[in-house]
């Protein structure tokens, strides 16, 4: 699963009110770290039952029951973590690339179909939810392209929907939903999006 660490967070309590404000420190073992600047450490107590709402850019606002299992001055650890909700943004960091991807077969009444021949574009940007990419001719609406997105760890296998065309420079650029993907192609697509982010952040540091 793809980790919390960094992520912007706030501690309720069982009432709702506000505890502490921080961020995730470190995400390890079921156990969450909280770097919390402002905490004085004595409003909770080891075995409280609390709620952290993480602000990830990758899921969207996650909701998570917890226990504390420590609560000491501008930090708290919590154990027991169930996750309550997950309210989904475009969640979606979306980092722009450069990178062929090679759509193999269409989906045609639920079953694939060989394209001949291939359709070979250029991803403009991808996230875990979806991609953008570049393509010579417009490819209709609705239409279910199966291919692999070739991130670092190892080809990813997607169904993209094209939702969308828009003119880029003599081409079409398409908007699309990735759809019916496995919970670890989908885990894939998170690291992966997360490394590519921290990459372009380090660049845009390096730069100034």
């Amino acid at each position: 699963m793809v980790g919390f660490e960094l992520d912007p967070c706030k501690v309720h309590g069982e009432g709702g009110e506000l505890v502490a404000a921080g961020h995730v420190r470190a995400d390890e073992d079921g156990r969450l770290t909280i770097e919390a600047p402002r905490y004085s450490g004595g409003s909770l107590w080891p075995g409280d039952a609390v709620v952290v709402v993480v602000a990830s850019p990758l899921r969207g606002e996650v909701t998570l029951d917890a226990k504390v299992a420590v609560s000491a001055p501008r930090r708290i650890e919590v154990v027991d973590l169930r996750m309550r909700e997950v309210e989904q943004r475009r969640g979606a960091v979306r980092v722009p690339v450069t990178d062929p991807v090679r759509f193999t077969h269409v989906i045609v009444d639920g079953e694939p179909r060989p394209l001949d021949p291939p359709l070979d574009t250029l991803a403009l940007d991808v996230s875990a939810y979806g991609m953008r990419f570049r393509a010579d001719e417009a490819v209709p609406l609705g239409t279910l392209l199966v291919g692999e997105l070739p991130t670092s760890a190892r080809p990813v296998p997607v169904v993209a929907e094209v939702l969308r065309h828009e003119p880029l420079r003599g081409a079409t650029a398409h908007g699309c939903r990735f759809v019916d993907m496995a919970e670890v192609d989908v885990e894939a697509l998170f690291r992966w999006v997360t490394e590519r982010q921290r990459q372009i952040l380090a660049e845009k540091r390096n730069a100034v």
